[in-house]
């Protein structure tokens, strides 16, 4: 007797059908199985969604006055829709491609540019995702890297960006890695609590379809702003480390003619001649440090001489804090670089490395932890931890 057949009962037996059909098609003999279907689903959608999908626009999963209701695109009833067999099997299949890796060379930006921004929707892979909405615990946030932020259209193999969590519900990490590669298991970003805002700084292997995918253990808010870019070649800046070495700080007249905290101003770094950065440099590494902080705020770094942008590197939340980034930035024509400090803060700057046009080139990984002291018998106070690199 025909019948209606929904839920996982209509869904798991058409996907496992699908997926046997592409395991056994001859994109998937060439490239791989599909294996985890998340990543390469969505990556499917992205590339195009007409092609590999059929969209469902109609319908609802009301029961008792309460659900959803199925719209153009993806929705919460039918998710990206139901598949187009021949064409969606052959997408998933050539998603097992790698990434991107070889030698690389870095592109500093100028200013940096927001990628993405969930509490006003910008940058969201999927148009029709709620956008305005924190990414829920277990979340994930595809981010278009190519074409987007003056970044090119192609030939990327990595991303340096500066990640920011903001209105967090509790204590939680965020991962990064390219699209349609696996997740690792080694975190970016992690936060203790609820109603934080903490930032770091993530260089990260962009994949052949220019996505990167960021990860939430726990439901927050998510920026992403890109600071600047390797490409394959030699067009680009090639970095050389250094022993870190410290160009200012606000408490002990390092850099600085005072021992006052700075509050809602803007201070000169001197980069170029100073802590072995030579006059050639283009950018900078530097490691900044908000320290015995008031109230709420942030430091935003930049070119001297440029307009201040408007994603910032360091944030705080609360008094008495010690909050560091680290941070790449292009040097000014003058040889500097520009801290702005937005509310009250000691301002710390250690210099660890410089880009210029001699040094090696940069190759692109997938992360790997090499120590997690939680795992080991605890150091002593003050002793060194030997890390095999």
């Amino acid at each position: 007797v025909p019948g209606i057949v929904g839920g996982t009962s209509g869904a798991a037996p058409t996907w496992a059908a699908a997926i046997v059909q592409a395991n056994a098609g001859t994109a998937c003999q060439a490239n791989g199985r599909v294996g985890f279907l998340n990543n390469a689903l969505y990556k499917a959608a992205r590339s195009s969604y007409p092609t590999n999908f059929w969209d469902v626009t109609s319908g609802n999963n009301s029961v008792y006055a309460t659900g959803y209701t199925a719209a153009a695109g993806y929705d919460e009833v039918t998710g990206l829709g139901s598949p187009r067999g021949a064409a969606l099997s052959t997408a998933l299949c050539a998603a097992q491609g790698t990434a991107a890796t070889g030698a690389s060379t870095f592109h500093p930006l100028s200013s940096p540019k927001r990628l993405l921004d969930t509490r006003n929707g910008t940058g969201w892979g999927l148009s029709s995702i709620p956008t305005t909405k924190p990414l829920v615990a277990g979340g994930t946030a595809p981010v278009k890297i190519e074409g987007a932020g003056g970044i090119p259209s192609s030939g990327v193999t990595a991303v340096v960006l500066n990640l920011t969590v903001t209105g967090t519900t509790g204590a939680g990490s965020l991962i990064a890695w390219a699209d349609g590669t696996s997740k690792p298991s080694t975190s970016n970003l992690n936060w203790t609590g609820a109603s934080q805002t903490i930032a770091a700084s993530a260089t990260v292997k962009v994949a052949d379809d220019g996505v990167v995918d960021l990860y939430t253990s726990s439901t927050t808010h998510l920026i992403a702003d890109v600071q600047g870019y390797y490409t394959s070649g030699t067009s680009g800046s090639k970095y050389t480390p250094l022993t870190p070495a410290r160009l200012l700080d606000t408490r002990s007249k390092v850099g600085i003619s005072t021992t006052s905290k700075i509050s809602n101003a803007v201070l000169s770094l001197k980069v170029r001649g100073h802590g072995g950065v030579p006059t050639g440099a283009t950018a900078a590494v530097l490691n900044l440090t908000a320290t015995q902080t008031v109230g709420g705020g942030y430091l935003e770094a930049y070119p001297e001489g440029a307009t201040r942008p408007t994603a910032s590197n360091v944030n705080w939340s609360a008094t008495g804090t010690t909050i560091p980034n680290l941070v790449v930035v292009p040097i000014g024509s003058d040889g500097n670089v520009s801290i702005y400090v937005h509310g009250t803060s000691h301002v710390i700057a250690d210099v660890s490395g410089y880009f210029s046009t001699s040094g090696p080139t940069y190759d692109t990984g997938t992360p790997l932890r090499l120590l997690d002291a939680r795992q080991t018998t605890a150091p002593r106070a003050g002793a060194p931890l030997a890390l095999q690199a």
